[in-house]
């Protein structure tokens, strides 16, 4: 399939990034994008209505783009947002809310606005996470212990 150049104008519902073609068509991007970022995207699927697609490389990155705060975390894709500012996820957060009830709800902008308060931080932005899920896979007689990468394939091993 073909690639892109984009502009990512913000996040989905999930760890996809959202821009657009030129002709108007949605492209859900994975793979790390950011909000801002001018990314080169693989497509991979491609519908009347939207496509999707993968990041291949960040031509020019946002101001909203920072080092993922745990490397091994991003590989395994368990805080797909982590490379993006913590402000502005909270940001991101608030307008998935407000999206949903302009679409599905069918408030008016105004309104919801109004009506969807900022998004309170808990302080330490990585503290209050306490979830983790372990994946196990047999090597002749070892056995390994890590975590799924993102395509849920492949277990990166947990050294420490």
């Amino acid at each position: 399939m073909s690639e892109l150049t984009l502009h990512v104008e913000r996040m989905s519902y999930g760890p996809d990034a959202i821009a657009h073609t030129s002709e108007g068509k949605t492209v859900f991007i994975s793979g790390g994008a950011v909000p801002g970022d001018t990314v080169s995207v693989q497509i991979t699927e491609d519908s009347d209505r939207f496509s999707r697609g993968q990041l291949v490389k960040v031509l020019e990155a946002s101001a909203f783009r920072e080092p993922h705060p745990n490397p091994f975390v991003a590989l395994t894709g368990a805080t797909p947002w982590g490379n993006i500012v913590y402000e502005q996820q909270l940001v991101e957060k608030r307008n998935g809310v407000i999206s949903a009830l302009v679409r599905i709800g069918h408030f008016s902008p105004d309104d919801v606005s109004e009506l969807v308060k900022d998004i309170v931080s808990p302080g330490e932005p990585w503290g209050y996470r306490n979830k983790i899920e372990l994946a196990f896979k047999r090597n002749g007689n070892k056995t390994l212990v890590g975590m799924y990468t993102p395509n849920g394939q492949d277990i990166v091993r947990i050294k420490d």
